[in-house]
């Protein structure tokens, strides 16, 4: 399902016009991305946990030059299922 899926669907759902249901997506998504952000992470219950987590820089050494080379740090999302979301998926 993609987005322009999900709109329809919600559309559908609740009976609202497309405009405001677009609405509603794109506020949800944008809810999620900022709480994703924050420390804690996001939390839907039933659902899942959303959180970001910053992996360190890294000392590689280089043959060639032998030399040690520091890797930049990035950051990654990590979603954790729940088990009511686990067990209906499966």
């Amino acid at each position: 399902m993609n987005k322009t899926q999900l709109i329809n669907y919600v559309s559908r759902c609740s009976k609202i016009n497309r405009k405001e249901s677009t609405a509603v997506v794109n506020w949800t998504l944008e809810g999620i991305m900022k709480g994703t952000k924050s420390r804690d992470g996001m939390r839907l219950a039933g659902f899942g946990n959303f959180k970001c987590v910053t992996t360190g820089r890294e000392k590689k050494y280089n043959r060639r030059t032998r030399r040690y080379n520091w890797t930049k740090g990035s950051k990654q999302i990590q979603f954790n299922a729940n088990k009511a979301y686990k067990t209906y998926v499966s």
